[in-house]
């Protein structure tokens, strides 16, 4: 494989192309399962430049409030963004050694 396939496949991968096929914020989150958001604005502008077409920071904050995305404490402790619909999977998951971090 070419370098320039390989960039042009993590950009596809990672939906930061012309040709996204996420069309919504949960869209983005569903694909890519979870976007640090530590940085509020970054994390916004990280979603909403994955969605495509003319999406806004409103569109994004409109799926926060409609609760078709979280914002959450999922992985090491560290503030992420993923779909309110596999929040409850993924805390199933990484609850065990979240727990374990915390008492120790």
């Amino acid at each position: 494989m070419e370098k320039e396939d390989i960039a042009s496949s993590r950009l596809s991968s990672q939906h930061i192309n012309l040709n996204s096929s996420a069309k919504s914020p949960g869209d983005v989150l569903a694909s890519l399962g979870a976007i640090q958001a530590q940085d509020y604005p970054a994390a916004l502008w990280a979603i909403g430049l994955r969605c495509g077409d003319s999406t806004t920071k409103a569109d994004v904050e409109k799926a926060i409030a409609e609760r078709e995305i979280s914002r959450t404490w999922l992985m090491r402790g560290t503030l992420h963004f993923a779909s309110s619909h596999d929040v409850h999977w993924m805390l199933r998951l990484f609850a065990p050694r979240l727990l374990n971090t915390a008492i120790s």
